[in-house]
């Protein structure tokens, strides 16, 4: 996580002030930001998950599949797919659509189908990044 683009891509998120996807609760930005702090970046679909299902690392690797959780919210999540730590996030719909929205997430991660999630959050990720830049 060294690279401009990558530095880049994580103001983008902290812009959005997420949330942790387990507890809803802040992020600390202050400490997420920390030079040197790499712990509270994680796999949305988690690398061990992706790595047994046959993807290759730099597909599991892209930007598009990276965000901040808490080590806490991470901890739970473990290897599982979204479809199976969606049961530990809050059922109410207004507070998951808020967590997702932090994150610039739709409810389609839900669905496990990897290659349609990256597409559908690289496509977030760019309107959020013209947005931030004045091109739209």
């Amino acid at each position: 996580m060294s690279t401009v683009a990558t530095t880049t891509f994580i103001l983008l998120l902290a812009n959005n002030q997420p949330l942790n996807f387990i507890q809803g609760t802040n992020i600390s930005l202050e400490d997420v930001l920390c030079q040197g702090n790499r712990h509270e970046f994680h796999h949305i679909f988690p690398k061990a998950y992706l790595e047994k299902n046959g993807y290759k690392s730099d597909e599991i690797n892209c930007l598009a599949n990276i965000s901040m959780l808490s080590r806490a919210d991470n901890n739970k999540i473990k290897d599982n797919p979204p479809s199976e730590y969606r049961s530990q996030m809050p059922t109410d719909d207004s507070t998951l659509q808020k967590i997702l929205g932090t994150h610039l997430c739709s409810q389609e991660m839900f669905s496990d189908d990897y290659h349609k999630f990256i597409s559908m959050r690289a496509d977030l990720l760019t309107q959020k990044a013209k947005e931030l830049s004045k091109l739209t």
